[in-house]
């Protein structure tokens, strides 16, 4: 007896195959954005290249008038060629993640020709440089002409082999990808290919035009022709494994390989993290969390200036001119020592009658902005007090401007820990026109019982807002939610991926001293 199909059965079964024909579809959708992403790539690197190296011959023919390295790709034409091919690329990629994940540091289809161009510019730069250097300047009897036309000889080679050769790659590497549902690094298969047409058509070039000629006389290599054409080959197919890069399992033996892989900012063939290129391929530099022999003494990983490893990566010492928090309580740097700093302590002061005087400076590193606004933060402990609360006239008769700017102070004098007792002074201070100068800026005089001794460590200080002249905030630097100084290179290079929000202009620091009253 044949069970009945019921409605829901059938609803269920369409159901299942529309879900299977959707993913297959869905499938079909991402493996054709990424050949279209690939076609791209290889047509705009091979049109790149092809360019690039036309425009080295073109600047090689005109040899002797003018001054500029022919091999180095600096013109505008190069520029031209290299923004076209970033924006195609980026344009025909953004669909294809899958392949975007074979080039380092690629987050997004439009850093594809940030990082790719770059390593093809350098690869062929190097080419130039091996095969079309400053010839020999020796009394060997040859004339510049002949040297120069040696030299253009093997310009032309190499620009026919490497396009040639990178072009086949290419070809090889599209007609793959048609039946790929994977896109990884460039098939093997497209290398094994015949000897470039144009090969002996250069060997010819080159052996009649650079006869009785060596490679050095001509800055080139030797023996000539055979290493044109072999480095020419090399280069293309560097450049066609640049073209495709590789998967990121594929990648991890390539830093320390000595080569200036796609991705690598540096690469020094080695496995040393602490020297000048770490273990990821980027330039070492202060702040990123490994000691750089020879060059750095500490390195913390974060760039703050007044912990244990200053923000130049040096140990935190007394006379270095920065205050390591916890542990100092003054460092005036080459003035030290003084009767006001001895040995990083400041001495402290005995309360009279008449009270004690807290006088607050600020102080700014060198080519800080002019202040136009700043906000100052005294917090002081008991016995230490001042009568009245708040702005009460009480409060400000005891707080003076000691800048002699004339500008607008305000006051608030408050609890900060809810016993009821007053223990934090703000004290803002801004000009109308002029410059808030840097040195003492607020002097605050305090009630406190006769013969008690005061440290100066025991009234933080701290600026909690500042401006320019311009009214623009002086706000904080971070890189990755850890604070770091301006000074000292905040900002990440363009070796990581790290974002970091920097200022371009620190806030000064306040500093306190103590003193009797006078009379």
């Amino acid at each position: 007896m044949r069970t009945p199909v019921t409605p829901r059965v059938l609803l269920l079964a369409v159901g299942g195959i529309l879900g299977l024909v959707l993913c297959a579809g869905f499938a079909r959708a991402g493996q054709r954005a990424s050949r279209s992403c690939r076609r791209s790539i290889g047509v705009n690197v091979h049109d790149f290249v092809h360019t690039s190296l036309k425009i080295m011959d073109a600047c090689h023919q005109r040899t002797g008038r003018q001054t500029q390295d022919c091999n180095m790709l600096s013109s505008p034409q190069f520029a031209v060629a290299r923004v076209r091919a970033d924006s195609i690329m980026g344009a025909q990629c953004m669909d294809a993640a899958d392949v975007l994940t074979n080039y380092a540091r690629v987050e997004k289809a439009t850093d594809l020709g940030g990082v790719l161009l770059p390593a093809l510019q350098r690869l062929l730069e190097s080419n130039g440089a091996a095969l079309q250097g400053p010839p020999s300047t020796a009394g060997d009897g040859v004339s510049a002409k002949s040297k120069s036309r040696c030299s253009r000889a093997i310009g032309k080679a190499t620009t026919a082999i490497v396009t040639q050769v990178l072009g086949r790659a290419v070809a090889c590497q599209r007609g793959k990808d048609k039946k790929a549902t994977s896109f990884g690094a460039i098939d093997e298969q497209c290398f094994q290919v015949d000897a470039p047409k144009q090969e002996a058509k250069v060997r010819s070039s080159i052996t009649r035009k650079c006869a009785g000629l060596s490679g050095p006389q001509v800055g080139s290599c030797s023996p000539l022709p055979d290493c044109v054409i072999t480095q020419s080959l090399v280069t293309a197919r560097a450049a066609a494994e640049d073209t495709y890069g590789a998967p990121p399992d594929a990648r991890g033996g390539q830093c320390g390989n000595g080569i200036l892989d796609v991705g690598e900012f540096c690469d020094d063939g080695n496995r040393n993290d602490q020297d000048a290129c770490t273990n990821e391929c980027v330039p070492a530099r202060c702040g990123d969390g490994i000691v750089e022999v020879g060059v750095e003494e500490c390195d913390d990983a974060n760039n703050v200036e007044t912990d244990a490893c200053t923000h130049l990566c040096q140990l935190a010492r007394c006379g270095d001119g920065i205050v390591e928090a916890g542990v100092e309580e003054c460092d005036d740097g080459a003035a030290m020592p003084n009767a006001d700093c001895a040995d990083c302590r400041r001495p402290p002061v005995t309360c009279t009658a008449a009270g004690l005087l807290a006088t607050g400076s600020l102080v700014a590193k060198s080519g800080a902005p002019d202040l136009g606004g700043v906000t100052v933060e005294l917090s002081y402990p008991a016995p230490l007090g001042i009568p009245g609360s708040g702005a009460d006239p009480s409060v400000r008769t005891r707080v003076t401007d000691v800048s002699g700017a004339g500008g607008f102070p305000t006051v608030n004098d408050t609890d900060s820990n809810g016993d009821g007792v007053d223990d934090d002074l703000k004290y803002g201070y801004a000009l109308a026109g002029g410059a808030i100068p840097i040195g003492p800026l607020v002097q605050v005089q305090f009630d406190c019982p006769a013969g008690t001794m005061v440290l100066p460590a025991s009234l933080p200080c701290s600026v909690t807002d500042a401006s320019d002249t311009n009214g623009l905030s002086l706000s904080t630097c971070t890189v990755d939610g850890s604070p770091c100084r301006v000074d000292a290179d905040c900002q990440p290079p363009k070796a990581t991926a790290d974002e970091g929000t920097c200022d371009t202009s620190p806030r000064p620091r306040c500093t306190i001293t103590l003193a009797p009253p006078p009379g």
